[in-house]
């Protein structure tokens, strides 16, 4: 995982998380960028983090965090389902 994706997960996590307009979506997602946060910061004391099996976890943080935002603008207001 780069160190610009990881900045880029927070940065957009703590940004817009604010502008959903769904609380339980709001909650998710603040909820998994402060995890990712805290994952971060405890792979760097235990390694265990770091391991194989949490990697399928981290990326479905990342990627239900990601889901979040496409189904919102950055207004908050909601979008037309496209398919």
């Amino acid at each position: 995982m780069s160190h610009g994706l990881v900045f880029h997960i927070h940065e957009e996590g703590f940004k817009y998380w604010h502008s959903i307009p769904d609380d339980g979506l709001k909650a998710i997602v603040l909820g998994f960028t402060l995890s990712h946060l805290v994952i971060l910061i405890a792979a760097f004391v235990n390694s265990t983090f770091t391991q194989w099996n949490w990697v399928p976890v981290i990326g479905m943080m990342m990627g239900i965090n990601e889901v979040v935002y496409r189904m919102f603008d950055l207004d908050g207001n909601k979008l037309e389902r496209t398919f």
